[in-house]
């Protein structure tokens, strides 16, 4: 009979660094009656737009990522007002 002894040690201890959300909403609004006007060499005026508000997220997303803030530490108190 082998008997095998396994040391095992202690995993370090787990470290919460935080929790990192940026909400990035665009909207679009196209008339129903586009469709029908000549709109100067766009094929549909909805792709147009969806396609603008992808490069804005895209240029959003960048400078989000480059940008050199500093880290903001907000507390319960700051964000709960009391209703009077």
């Amino acid at each position: 009979m082998v008997t095998m002894l396994h040391h095992f040690q202690q995993p370090p201890q787990l470290l919460a660094f935080g929790n990192y959300t940026h909400i990035l909403r665009r909207t679009t609004i196209v008339a129903d009656n586009l469709s029908a006007q000549d709109l100067a060499g766009r094929n549909d005026e909805l792709s147009y737009q969806l396609a603008k508000r992808g490069k804005e997220l895209k240029r959003d997303i960048e400078a989000v990522l480059t940008d050199n803030n500093a880290q903001v530490q907000v507390t319960l108190p700051q964000l709960v007002k009391p209703v009077v």
